[in-house]
């Protein structure tokens, strides 16, 4: 029988709950205990650990935070135990915290998968009701990644339940903050800190990494003016922004002669690797993704977008190229995917510095948008960085709208 826990029990009933939450303390009590500090993992088309957090990061992570923020509790070499947290919370975060207890921080590779259900579960609501975006696929690897024990990362753990999580891996010289999320009830700017602050601090703390990148959107106001090491950390404004598929119709086609359009090929990898360092040179997208700086950079970023589930699901049908009709030269690229059944999602527009002002991105998109309308999108959503106000008027000009708002992070001179 589930009774909500405000609600009246029968004694036996509540001595029977008692003693089945003091089993789960003690056992959640052990994993706290004993929990190393996380290694930080390498991207290799899967995740895996990679040694290079050791006696540092415990050091470092037992360091207060910036601003008022939380209170680290000293352990014996090579345990860690972070928490609670002793700062003002919301009526509804309190109200949790009564129950459950003031949340602590837990290696991520000491947490069954089942125990992240719930929260997953919520985190997949709020995806879907706030940016209409599937978010199962994620959560699916999540679960996979934290039952091969290999995600490293954190837990919040308040009482017996897991209240949030974070994880990261490392790519090259390279730390990667893959994603923040706190219950709806524990959803403090303060525990949101702490989430974010421990993993920046294992990062720094791993000799091989100089740079750290985010892009979380799930993550308030408040936490973003409080996050770690401000000293070394740039940020980016970023639009969510929305297309209501039923203009797609009166789209006109821009042609040219000198181009022809085709779908997108497992063979143009290359290429695209080549546009996508050309077109990005100089621009602030290159400040908060390094690999558009490079075309090994580039290449694994069109192979991470065609592979994995990230930016949904790739939607080749509606993946275009634009290339010279004479040389076969690609200036152009647009890459389509699908967030929901009936969302899409425009992961990469760029155009060869050469052909820009010629409406090539306008056309690769209205390509692009054309066969999501086919496929059943209702609407078909986009980011861009605030200040690339070029970019911007072309998506208002194609129908897109702002309709949310988020930051990019990076934090550089590590080392």
């Amino acid at each position: 029988m589930r009774i909500h826990f405000l609600g009246c029990l029968h004694h036996r009933n509540h001595r029977a709950r008692q003693i089945l939450r003091l089993h789960q303390r003690q056992h959640l009590r052990r994993k706290i205990h004993n929990v190393a500090a996380p290694s930080a993992a390498r991207w290799t088309g899967g995740l895996t650990d990679v040694p290079g957090c050791g006696f540092g990061l415990r050091e470092r992570l037992l360091q207060p935070l910036q601003g008022n923020a939380c209170k680290f509790q000293c352990t014996p070499p090579g345990k860690l135990l972070i928490g609670p947290c002793d700062i003002y919370m919301s009526d509804m975060a309190a109200l949790a915290e009564l129950h459950l207890g003031a949340p602590m921080l837990v290696d991520l590779r000491q947490v069954r998968a089942e125990e992240l259900d719930l929260l997953l579960g919520h985190e997949v609501d709020i995806w879907e009701r706030r940016l209409d975006w599937d978010f199962r696929p994620s959560a699916d690897l999540v679960r996979r990644f934290v039952r091969m024990q290999s995600l490293t990362g954190y837990a919040m753990v308040a009482g017996h339940e897991v209240v949030g999580y974070c994880y990261y891996v490392c790519e090259e010289r390279k730390g990667l903050l893959g994603d923040v999320y706190v219950r709806p009830d524990f959803a403090t700017p303060d525990n949101e800190v702490m989430l974010v602050s421990a993993v920046v601090r294992a990062l720094w703390s791993t000799p091989q990494v100089h740079r750290i990148e985010s892009q979380v959107i799930m993550l308030s106001d408040e936490a973003r003016a409080r996050l770690p090491l401000p000293n070394h950390l740039r940020r980016f404004p970023r639009d969510f922004m929305m297309a209501d598929m039923s203009m797609v119709r009166s789209l006109v086609p821009a042609a040219n002669p000198r181009l022809q359009y085709d779908l997108w090929q497992e063979r143009d990898q290359e290429q695209a690797a080549r546009l996508i360092a050309a077109a990005y040179r100089g621009h602030v997208d290159s400040d908060i993704n390094d690999q558009y700086r490079t075309v090994a950079g580039g290449r694994r970023f069109v192979y991470n977008i065609v592979q994995y589930p990230g930016c949904g699901n790739f939607f080749r049908p509606g993946s275009f190229i634009a290339q010279e009709a004479v040389t076969g030269r690609i200036v152009g690229l647009s890459l389509a995917s699908m967030v929901a059944f009936d969302v899409g999602h425009i992961t990469q527009v760029c155009v060869d510095p050469e052909w820009k002002g010629l409406r090539v991105g306008y056309e690769l998109m209205r390509r692009s948008l054309d066969a999501l309308l086919h496929n059943g999108c209702r609407r078909t959503s986009l980011t861009v960085t605030a200040s690339n106000r070029e970019a911007i008027r072309l998506y208002q000009q194609l129908g897109f709208r702002k309709c949310d708002e988020f930051e990019a992070f990076v934090w550089e001179g590590l080392r």
